[in-house]
């Protein structure tokens, strides 16, 4: 069988904006392959979540019990993303349809479909015709179209349509000027912020803008904290038990979750909003990249950096390791290596090490004492370089947690941290 090439496609939707929470009803697709032959078509029905506008009623002549029995947005778009693939999508007003779809994917964590072919803007170049209506430019070229707003009848129009234009376009306009193809990041990075522009949930907008969490959080005991938490207390709790700041507990809140391992303590976030962080994680490349896109998505607004923090060590970290801005955190707030160890079972000593080297380099000058305090003396560590038993593996460390200072001075030492050469 030919491998596909193209997908033309066309929907019928609850609205013109995903971003605002429209949903689509219909959807039509036609697979070709390089010479345009027919291999595979997909024409579906989606419930949607709400009532059909009557207005859409009348134009689609699809209705509410027409779409009773569908499966769901949720059931559907991932059949409808597989059967479209790495294809280049061709639609008549692909900024609608690519971008309706596109936008959908985005916020079902599915994969973001980023080429495509707008047929009106080639139809308009290749032709020199001012308007582009798809009714008028089969009209132009006698194709026929019956039924028109209802997904297959347009999607067979397009498709029509799509074959005359590229038998017309000797100069190749398409696939010079009107084939598109995004940089994935870039092309979720400008979905996101027309959603965000659109701010269709203001709930998470507010949980992931204007709201500061302070740099220092010293003022808090984060042993009494993390007991707290261990003896089933929510945060909310923690907040009013010691009066606390709610933005400080719920950042350690996040560091003290990711290492449990009991089914008693369950922390929801908005389904939403997960999702859409969970996106985020996967494409930025650490930490600050995606601070960089929370600012492209939402402007100049603050970031709540405690809930990016929480995803980023929930899911780019798979639950075994805190990352280094979470230690960052604890180190910044002067917390004792060796506690780090017992109130994080499941990070690895050696992330940690790594993390300490890092945050000293970079802040040796503000927080001396604080370093000074970590690691061991002089002695012990010209005895470890004599005996050549500088490096320590995460099992001797767990095994005997008074090594973690002399690893992390090791290390320091192994980096040229200290001026007095051993």
């Amino acid at each position: 069988m030919s491998k596909a090439v193209y997908t033309v496609y066309d929907i019928e939707t609850t609205g013109l904006s995903a971003a605002c929470q429209c949903e689509i009803i219909e959807f039509a697709g036609i697979k070709y392959d390089e010479d345009l032959n027919e291999i595979d078509r997909l024409h579906i029905y989606v419930k949607p979540y709400k009532k059909l506008p009557k207005k859409i009623v009348e134009l689609t002549g699809i209705t509410n019990e027409q779409l009773a029995g569908c499966e769901n947005r949720f059931q559907v778009l991932p059949k409808i993303r597989s059967f479209i693939g790495d294809t280049i999508s061709v639609c008549h007003n692909a900024n609608f349809d690519h971008g309706f779809i596109s936008t959908m994917c985005v916020l079902q964590g599915l994969p973001i479909l980023k080429s495509y072919i707008c047929t009106l803007k080639s139809y308009k170049a290749i032709t020199g015709e001012k308007s582009g209506k798809l009714f008028m430019a089969c009209e132009k070229f006698g194709i026929t179209l019956e039924n028109a707003h209802t997904a297959i009848a347009d999607a067979e129009a397009t498709a029509k349509l799509f074959k005359k234009l590229k038998e017309l376009d000797n100069d190749e306009v398409i696939s010079k000027m009107f084939l598109k193809t995004y940089d994935e990041k870039d092309y979720y990075l400008s979905i996101m912020a027309n959603i965000a522009a659109q701010n269709p949930n203001k709930k998470i907008r507010d949980a992931v803008c204007n709201c500061v969490i302070p740099n220092e959080i010293a003022q808090l005991d984060i042993d009494i904290v993390f007991d707290a938490f261990s003896h089933g207390k929510d945060p909310n709790a923690v907040c009013q038990l010691y009066n606390y700041s709610n933005d400080d507990v719920s950042l350690l809140f996040a560091l003290w979750l990711n290492n449990q391992r009991l089914p008693k303590f369950i922390f929801l976030e908005d389904f939403s909003l997960n999702r859409q962080i969970k996106t985020m994680v996967g494409y930025a490349d650490d930490l600050i990249d995606m601070y960089r896109m929370h600012k492209t998505i939402y402007g100049d607004a603050t970031i709540n950096r405690g809930i990016y923090n929480y995803f980023w060590i929930k899911l780019r970290h798979n639950d075994r390791t805190v990352c280094n801005t979470a230690l960052t955190t604890l180190f910044i707030n002067k917390y004792p290596i060796e506690k780090i160890l017992s109130n994080f079972p499941h990070v690895n000593p050696s992330d940690i090490t790594l993390a300490f080297c890092k945050f000293a380099e970079i802040s040796k000058n503000d927080y001396r004492e604080y370093i000074a305090n970590t690691i061991v003396s002089k002695n012990e560590l010209t005895n470890a370089v004599n005996n050549d038993k500088v490096h320590f593996s995460d099992t001797e460390i767990k095994n005997n947690p008074e090594l973690i200072n002399l690893a992390i001075t090791c290390a320091l030492y192994e980096r040229n941290f200290f001026k007095t050469v051993i």
